[in-house]
């Protein structure tokens, strides 16, 4: 048995619905499924009985409800009590991140960070912003790195502000718009616009500032990764909004051109995000403290 499982099933019984437990989760609904059959499996017991869409915990699961939560509930504590005893071998930083943070924004800030504490090791895991904010509510890293309009499933994450980053309209040099530094809305009518895909948060995110204008929506192309855009741009393939971060060579190379957009402060921020309730390890806390004094 696993705290993952006891995590699922008592967010099930909290929910009472398996579709709200799976998003609250962030994982599939046959995974919610999956677990609590095994769990089931393993307790030699029946937790829920299902009836069509619906179930009904019954009464075993009712009183295995009771334990699971105990054993959270002490499984947290349990961490919480053990931080003093951490070998300093032993203390390292498990988060999580996006591509875009963890390889343009992050790397010069974990160098200063090891430069102060050299016994500090690093764990990041490079995910999407949904499987990030998953895992840390499995509890498989302690904090994470996201954008602020990522979402949280509930207020006990802490969502403390890190920095600031630009996002910029890139054409190729070839552009029509390239002579310019800044652009309308409808001078980018008719274009074609590259995002990773339509459910990514970043493309959801500059509908709403851009109150959804017409050349994000008429003449769409999905690329699958942040490189593979500003490579599609620089050969004509079409324009893209991207992170300041990931352009910034090929700007000054002359292979791309940045422009912004008037009326428009394309921005976003970038928070580390942690639970309120469940304790941090003490590198951890020693890492947010030299996160608010990083002149960044």
């Amino acid at each position: 048995m696993d705290i993952g499982k006891l995590h699922t099933f008592s967010t099930l019984c909290t929910c009472r619905n398996f579709t709200e437990a799976a998003e609250q989760l962030y994982i599939s609904q046959p995974n919610v499924s999956k677990q609590i059959k095994r769990l089931e499996t393993e307790l030699g017991v029946h937790l829920i009985e299902r009836q069509g869409r619906t179930f009904r915990i019954t009464e075993a699961g009712e009183l295995f409800l009771e334990y699971a939560n105990q054993i959270l509930k002490l499984y947290a504590e349990a961490q919480d009590r053990l931080k003093p005893f951490a070998l300093p071998t032993q203390q390292f930083l498990n988060f999580g991140t996006t591509s875009l943070i963890g390889a343009n924004i992050l790397p010069e800030v974990l160098s200063g960070f090891m430069q102060q504490i050299p016994h500090a090791q690093i764990a990041m895991k490079i995910e999407s912003s949904k499987q990030i904010v998953r895992m840390l509510m499995q509890q498989e890293i302690e904090f994470a790195f996201l954008s602020s309009y990522i979402p949280l499933p509930s207020d006990e994450y802490c969502s403390q502000f890190f920095c600031e980053d630009k996002l910029v309209l890139i054409v190729p040099p070839t552009h029509r718009l390239a002579e310019h530094t800044t652009c309308t809305l409808a001078d980018l009518n008719g274009e074609y616009f590259l995002i990773k895909n339509a459910n990514a948060s970043l493309y959801k995110h500059l509908l709403k500032s851009l109150n959804h204008p017409s050349f994000m929506l008429d003449k769409r192309i999905e690329v699958g990764s942040q490189t593979s855009i500003k490579h599609s741009v620089q050969h004509g393939l079409g324009i893209s909004i991207v992170s300041e971060h990931i352009v910034t060579s090929d700007i000054e190379r002359g292979e791309l051109v940045a422009l912004s957009i008037d009326g428009f402060d394309l921005k976003r921020d970038i928070h580390v995000v942690y639970p309120k309730t469940h304790p941090l390890s003490s590198i951890t806390e020693e890492f947010i403290k030299f996160l608010q004094r990083y002149p960044y």
